[in-house]
């Protein structure tokens, strides 16, 4: 953008996930000041993500948006000639009228019915300005049976081909595509049929370098080969290519070309064995994709692998841990009901495991959301107790996280002198755990409470061991 305006183009973009939309959401809010445009090209707002794609856009102050509605009468034609134009180049400018009637009547408006039945004529070999062949056929219904339609008339293994490379996605690395499904055969007649299937506009080349890929022209395309598989076969692909890929990709760092770094390695193993049998490698990767989504800030993505992973879990260990981690980005969120909730499913399961270690947890993190709700009785409630269940485990870091934030929920409520009792006494239980992250936090709060009692020699003095 410092060298001139810049667009930036992203279709399918109800397709979003929580991740990606948090990536856009920031670079639409850092750029506003630049020369900068997004076009955003998205179905209507009738599924809950393309609403809230939608309602990013409103929210910018520049936003204008176009809606594009089925297509006239006169943009029909248009698109018919064009299409003729691509398909018979020697017929250049003529319109056979039967045929604009019969897709008028079909297509209600739709551009990719047009294009797609246009295709299905010419697979056949049927002349669109054949008026009396055109009367003899029967012609697919609706756009789904229509694209089967095409898919029927391919051979065996180009309808393999479909259907394997639905399992990666819209955009498909033939590497990837061969090496999880070897059952295809020689690479040569994989890229053979490939580059049949992109004459016929289904898979076109999307790149050549740096590695050989196609993609499906329409997304529904994919849907159709991806939805024509059984359930269980799906699965088992998913399986298969996340086993592949964690083969390929068996470290982060010193992959060389097949280096997608950790983020796109977790989410791409948490999708794909998401959608397998594998139960396992599901909680495995929800669970690493949700924790490095939370220590990166991706709260919402983090949410949603947690929320993926909980019903997966055996045990009470496991299932305090993620409502734990659960709580703490809620709370970060400012969710404050969401986080208690979350934090109260701690308390339960470790009160019916006997755990009271994760007890005290839970309370000292009940006792902060009070505090930041400014329910300051009840988080002295809840801190209290955090603070008697660590000193009977005679855990010094526990008590001096309980001792701090007492003594931050007294200098709000401007007992600065009782506040300064509670963080001195922290401070020695977090010297003597030897945890200097809990010291600093607690020498911060104490600097809060020397500044508002206006002692600024000993204010500085903290201010500098923090």
């Amino acid at each position: 953008a410092a060298e001139g305006p810049l667009l930036l183009v992203l279709e399918d973009a109800h397709w979003l996930d929580a991740l990606s939309h948090e990536l856009l959401e920031t670079l639409v809010r850092v750029s506003a000041a630049l020369p900068v445009c997004f076009v955003l090209a998205y179905r209507p707002p009738h599924n809950l993500q393309a609403v809230h794609v939608d309602g990013l856009a409103e929210n910018q102050e520049h936003f204008t948006r176009i809606t594009l509605s089925q297509l006239t009468t006169h943009e029909t034609e248009g698109l018919i000639r064009a299409k003729l134009g691509q398909l018979f180049p020697e017929r250049m400018g003529a319109l056979p009228q039967a045929l604009v009637s019969e897709l008028n009547a079909r297509a209600e408006g739709n551009p990719f019915y047009i294009e797609e039945l246009l295709n299905y004529l010419h697979d056949r070999d049927i002349s669109p300005y054949d008026g009396d062949a055109l009367k003899l056929l029967d012609l697919p219904s609706s756009l789904h049976a229509l694209i089967l339609s095409r898919m029927d008339r391919l051979s065996e293994s180009q309808q393999i081909i479909l259907k394997s490379a639905s399992i990666i996605g819209r955009t498909f690395r033939v590497n990837w595509l061969h090496g999880y499904y070897p059952a295809l055969g020689a690479a040569e007649q994989v890229k053979a049929d490939l580059e049949e299937l992109s004459q016929l506009d289904l898979t076109p080349l999307d790149s050549l370098e740096p590695e050989l890929a196609y993609l499906f022209k329409h997304i529904i395309t994919r849907e159709v080969a991806y939805e024509s598989l059984p359930y269980a076969t799906r699965a088992r692909l998913h399986a298969q290519l996340a086993q592949y890929v964690e083969a390929t990709v068996s470290a982060v760092s010193g992959l060389g070309s097949e280096s997608m770094g950790t983020e796109r390695y977790l989410d791409l193993l948490a999708f794909h064995y998401g959608l397998s049998g594998n139960t396992d490698k599901k909680r495995e990767y929800f669970r690493k994709a949700g924790e490095a989504a939370q220590e990166t800030f991706a709260n919402q993505a983090a949410l949603a692998y947690y929320d993926h992973l909980l019903p997966l879990l055996t045990t009470l260990g496991d299932q305090m841990s993620i409502h734990a981690r659960r709580g703490a980005v809620y709370e970060l969120l400012g969710q404050y009901a969401e986080a208690e909730a979350a934090q109260r499913a701690v308390l339960e399961l470790a009160e019916a495991a006997g755990d009271r270690a994760a007890a005290a947890d839970a309370q000292l993190a009940l006792g902060k959301i009070c505090r930041l709700r400014g329910e300051y009785a009840a988080a002295l409630d809840w801190l209290r107790q955090a603070q008697a269940g660590w000193a009977a485990l005679e855990k010094p870091a526990g008590l001096g996280q309980a001792l701090s934030e007492l003594g931050a929920v007294y200098w709000r409520q401007g007992e600065y002198a009782r506040a300064a009792r509670y963080l001195e006494e922290a401070l020695i239980w977090a010297q003597q755990a030897c945890d200097r992250h809990i010291q600093a936090l607690v020498l911060k709060e104490a600097g809060n409470v020397a500044y508002l009692s206006s002692d600024y020699a000993w204010d500085d003095q903290t201010m500098e061991e923090v």
